[in-house]
């Protein structure tokens, strides 16, 4: 049985929706009464189709990550200033902030918009631009203040380098580096996944040093934080797997949220150290 629309062919026996590239104008609709376990051809082919139920789920963690990030944001900006820190530790949180939100409204903006397919490469652009900028932000706070600037410029040359990739891409696109969204992994998707588990992890050699001078809850937070956006890479690789983004981002929530209370709790009003 077959329904036809002016954005898309729905083949309803085979449980499937073909969207062709240049009859798309559009988005279309998850919610229109159809079952939502129904697939659609969201993101750009070879890209598999995607159930209106898991798009859905992605959608709900990472709008709710982008509004949960923003109200945040004062907050920790305030109890900073409550806590008389100094100016620059007051503009590190703020960075961390700003870098969640960066991460969460990218992400938002381009699995929203990847139905698409002309600014679909663009919008991925941008969503790892988000991604360096969050752990470049979320660093600032911890390595400012226990005095680890060194470190900090290493990850925020890493973060730019990856930043400067994603401009090169967009420019040279004869050149096929990436997949752009179509679940082909190519060599600048590889690497970025490697400059984010490499900027993730810089701190590893400074985690026994810092420790005492943080509570256990603190240490089970950021050293949590960091296990939850590792674990989650797994489920971002596994195309396949129904509801996979949805878990990738909950994971990225989750180790945001970590990070985010121990500045909030524990490193607000802290003392800064030279170790």
């Amino acid at each position: 049985r077959f329904s036809q629309s002016a954005t898309c062919v729905m083949v309803q026996g085979l449980g499937q929706n073909i969207l062709p590239q240049n009859t798309r104008q559009a988005a279309p609709a998850l919610l229109d009464g159809q079952p939502l376990e129904e697939r659609l051809q969201w993101y750009i082919p070879p890209r598999r189709l995607y159930s209106r139920r898991e798009l859905l789920a992605d959608r709900c963690v990472n709008f709710f990550g982008a509004i949960v990030a923003c109200i945040g944001a004062p907050i920790l900006g305030w109890r900073s200033f409550s806590n008389s820190d100094t100016a620059v530790m007051q503009g590190s949180f703020w960075v961390q902030s700003l870098g969640c939100i960066t991460m969460f409204t990218c992400s938002a903006l381009y699995h929203h918009w990847s139905w698409d397919w002309r600014c679909a490469n663009w919008l991925l652009s941008m969503d790892h631009v988000g991604i360096s900028m969050m752990i470049m932000g979320c660093y600032a706070p911890y390595m400012l203040l226990f005095g680890y600037v060194r470190t900090l410029v290493f990850v925020w040359v890493l973060g730019s380098f990856g930043i400067a990739m994603e401009g090169f891409k967009l420019k040279r696109t004869d050149l096929h580096l990436s997949g752009g969204g179509s679940g082909e992994w190519k060599v600048f998707d590889i690497v970025h996944v490697l400059l984010y588990v490499v900027m993730g992890w810089s701190c590893l050699p400074m985690v026994p040093v810092v420790a005492p001078y943080l509570s256990s809850l603190a240490c089970c937070g950021v050293v949590g934080g960091g296990v939850l956006y590792t674990v989650g890479i797994p489920a971002l690789a596994s195309g396949k797997l129904e509801f996979h983004m949805a878990v990738w981002h909950s994971f990225v929530l989750a180790g945001s949220a970590c990070f985010y209370f121990v500045s909030l709790l524990q490193l607000s009003g802290m003392p800064g150290l030279s170790l």
